[in-house]
């Protein structure tokens, strides 16, 4: 038997990164959105909002599995409150891929325990739903996830799927031809030959400690800039959270040698940028910025230099994470099948919630407001 400790307030939280780091590379889940780093990061904008329920089992005074969830509140019509339980990082920073971390040779009774200490009399009370939003269901962690919830017969549930994407890269000699659908690579070599006639041009890379600040302030003029021109507000306007997050991480992802912040340069200005970290060889797309006054296409060339870099440094992913399109598609992206996972205790409470088939996601059950 295991022994169950509820993580509820942040000084607690202060004290795990040793046991949480040392446990992630240890898990099948090892993200860069479950590492220490990102969620400490995360937690600096958000401990006056959240409420801590992250769940460990424990062998003797090891710690064998961590569910990292936080406790918020929901409206059923506006009204009926809810005690939401929620991953860790999954708004305000891009996150996805939700998860229990646990040791990866016995995976499948970590897992199914987690999910059953949910029904303990010290957690049970804590929470009414449960909302993970990301599952990448085709990883063989996340399949264990949702296989070992399926094992607990009292929690009750509804899912349904959702799509990510993402490029596989083989090596530096054969993908880069294959990477792209011929029009796509025939309208970057335009590009390029019509910034070679315009100067010089270049793609670079944040490359120093001292670099960091000035090109992150660049990037985030470069991605408002982008989403005024369609009269629209960019996700760090909307989402003062979000900034926060970026500023407190990206400095970080740096000296861990995480973060790939790329330009393309023409006639000394910066014109795009696109953002991303590599972690276990693995590239995550996260944003991008254009100058829209500027040579369209610009971007796909970034892109482009940029898997080019990804196949140099032998990585076997880019990674667009969440949506598939047929922008993503003609990058010769693949389609994954992830799934979004609602759970309910068995309670009276929560029998509108199933029978109807209310999701988080619309207009009748939404998070409570701060």
């Amino acid at each position: 038997m295991y022994r169950v400790r509820v993580i509820d307030n942040w000084n607690d939280f202060d004290t795990l990164r040793s046991d949480w780091t040392k446990l992630l590379q240890q898990s099948d889940a090892n993200s860069i959105f479950l590492s220490w780093e990102w969620i400490s990061c995360w937690s600096l904008s958000q401990r006056k909002n959240i409420k801590l329920c992250i769940i460990l089992l424990l062998e003797d005074d090891d710690i064998v599995a961590i569910a990292p969830f936080y406790c918020c509140s929901y409206r059923f019509l506006h009204v009926i409150k809810y005690k939401a339980l929620c991953c860790l990082g999954d708004t305000h920073s891009g996150a996805e891929y939700a998860d229990f971390i646990v040791l990866k040779s016995r995976r499948a009774d970590l897992k199914k325990a987690l999910w059953q200490s949910l029904l303990s009399t010290e957690i049970k009370g804590r929470w009414d739903v449960i909302w993970l939003s990301n599952i990448g269901s085709w990883k063989t962690s996340a399949k264990c996830l949702l296989s070992s919830f399926h094992q607990v017969s009292a929690l009750k549930s509804q899912q349904r799927e959702i799509d990510f994407s993402s490029i596989t890269l083989v090596n530096e000699e054969v993908s880069l031809v294959e990477i792209g659908s011929k029009r796509l690579l025939k309208n970057i070599g335009q590009t390029k030959r019509k910034l070679q006639r315009l100067g010089d041009w270049q793609i670079g890379y944040c490359q120093s400690k001292e670099d960091v600040a000035p090109l992150l302030q660049q990037f985030f003029h470069l991605h408002q800039q982008h989403w005024q021109y369609k009269n629209l507000q960019g996700s760090f306007q909307r989402s003062p959270a979000l900034l926060s997050f970026y500023q407190a991480f990206i400095p970080l992802a740096f000296s861990k040698g995480w973060l790939r912040l790329a330009y393309l340069e023409s006639l000394c200005e910066i014109k795009a940028m696109q953002l991303g970290y590599v972690y276990e060889g693995t590239f995550f797309a996260l944003q991008e910025g254009y100058d829209p006054y500027f040579l369209g296409g610009c971007g796909q060339v970034l892109r482009h230099g940029v898997i080019h870099k990804c196949l140099a440094e032998k990585l076997h992913t880019y990674d667009f994470l969440g949506g598939y399109s047929d922008h993503k598609a003609r990058w010769s992206a693949t389609q994954k099948i992830g799934t979004q996972l609602f759970v309910f205790q068995n309670k009276i409470k929560n029998l509108p919630l199933y029978l109807f088939k209310i999701w988080p996601t619309g207009a009748y059950f939404k998070a409570a407001k701060k």
